[in-house]
């Protein structure tokens, strides 16, 4: 059966592009939906694809998305006159579609998005077999990248939503396993750092930093859980793992089990009913998650918008930073970090929100002796530092102290050595202190306050003294 290249050829529909643009020139608060859906790649004809990238550019920097301001900036980027001029501008923004229409257009041109794509890899692929030298392997390797990559996996969920479907899987497992008031704006949940920030605040940009295995996620979980006891409103982006670890880490260090016992649904009855009873306490808490891969700054912002108007949410908290792919290829991993710190800002003075940024330290901390993290170690950009309110890192030593001994038991020579190295480390993994350095605050002091740190339950604590009881 021969291929009908007239078809081929014709995989585009410029009705619907056209009617898609003049739908967010009529209405430009639908671009928060559309931008979900589509970006100026997945349209076909190059004027089209420039006039919505400077919609997304636009929309970026909170600017207005109409005729004037779009023609301003295409005058700026030497394009105007080639995307048509004023004319095709005018008789697009005229060009009145149906809006109920529009989820129609977006279907359309994604649709045809596509098909180019699919079409395209095939030529690619027939391209890699003919090639002799390519094992076949490799070739299944990249149509599997190439397939996945165009999924889309992610969505918001409504914590309670996510509960119940982990609560039956873990006692499923636990069963197979029987038979064989204040003037805080947001707390933190923790009273000695509260009195340091103040609270966490609506517009501001907190960036909470540490090494590998410092704790970073437990401890903005740990807020997360005393902010929706007092009814704060949170959505958490999880970039690193998805939903269900995370829902399985909140239910450690809510009942205070054991977090490897749950992973592995080694629960007693005990244990659980500990748990439904605990989990029960915030069924009908505001707490969403979101664990869409590949966010970009704009599909963040995005997100962040609607979650802003259908939950009203105070607090957002990403994790982590720089596992944000930015909305451009940038050569330089600084100034692409530099971009989305300053997203994060936006959102946080666009939507009245306090965001909550969870960020990586470069190796160089490893280097010193002293490892107690400093600004210059925030990794890959100065920006962060910049477009911050508040940074604040967390330090175990415990956990250098367990490295060190480690080394020495790997050197041990008598078995008496290793059982007391063994030992050792498994006392320093008992509940420790946690250094909080407050490093930057913007309106205030910095310093240090010191938690409690239990890893086995993944529960901070505050170290408190007779008076502040």
């Amino acid at each position: 059966m021969k291929l009908q290249n007239q078809n081929l050829e014709n995989l585009f529909s410029t009705e619907a592009e056209k009617g898609i643009i003049g739908a967010i020139f009529l209405e430009p608060e639908i671009f928060d939906d559309v931008i979900e859906k589509i970006t100026h790649k997945d349209f076909f004809h190059p004027q089209h694809i420039e006039i919505f990238k400077t919609f997304e550019v636009l929309y970026d920097y909170g600017m207005p998305l109409d005729t004037i301001t779009v023609m301003d900036q295409l005058k700026k980027r030497k394009i105007f006159e080639k995307v048509g001029g004023e004319n095709y501008i005018i008789e697009l923004a005229s060009y009145v579609p149906n809006l109920i229409s529009t989820n129609h257009y977006i279907k359309i041109i994604k649709e045809f998005s596509e098909k180019r794509k699919l079409l395209n890899l095939s030529k690619k692929i027939i391209e890699m077999v003919a090639d002799n030298s390519i094992e076949i392997g490799k070739v299944k390797d990249y149509v599997e990248k190439v397939i996945i990559d165009t999924e889309d996996v992610g969505k918001i969920l409504r914590f309670d939503e996510v509960l119940p479907q982990i609560l039956s899987e873990l006692n499923e497992t636990r069963n197979l396993r029987k038979q064989g008031k204040s003037n805080i704006e947001i707390t933190t949940g923790f009273k000695n750092l509260d009195n340091m920030l103040n609270g966490l605040h609506k517009g501001e940009l907190t960036i909470i930093a540490a090494r590998p295995a410092m704790g970073k996620t437990a401890f903005v979980l740990n807020m997360i859980e005393n902010q929706i006891k007092k009814d704060i409103s949170v959505i958490f982006f999880s970039l690193e793992m998805s939903k269900d670890p995370l829902v399985k880490r909140t239910i450690s260090s809510l009942s205070g089990i054991d977090s490897q016992k749950i992973r592995e649904g080694k629960i007693t009855d005990k244990e659980w009913e500990r748990i439904l009873y605990y989990t029960q306490n915030i069924l009908n808490k505001d707490f969403y998650i979101d664990d869409t891969p590949n966010l970009t700054p704009r599909l963040l912002r995005s997100h962040a918008r609607k979650a802003k108007r259908k939950y009203d949410i105070e607090v957002l908290y990403v994790d982590y930073l720089q596992l944000i792919n930015s909305n451009s290829k940038y050569f330089n991993k600084a100034v692409e970090v530099g971009e989305i710190s300053r997203a994060l800002k936006l959102i946080a003075r666009e939507l009245n929100i306090a965001v909550v940024a969870l960020a990586q330290l470069s190796r160089a901390v490893e280097q010193r002796d002293n490892k107690r993290p400093q600004l210059a170690d925030l990794r890959d950009s100065g920006a962060i530092e910049q477009d911050a309110d508040n940074v604040l890192f967390l330090y175990r030593d415990n956990y250098y102290k367990m490295q060190e001994l480690a080394k020495k038991k790997e050197k041990a020579k008598t078995e008496e050595e290793k059982l007391r190295y063994e030992n050792e480390i498994s006392a320093l993994q008992n509940p420790h202190e946690v250094e909080i350095l407050i490093a930057k605050q913007r309106n205030g002091p910095v310093g240090v306050k010191k938690v409690m740190f239990d890893p086995k339950i993944t529960k901070f604590y505050e170290i408190l003294r007779e008076e502040e009881i």
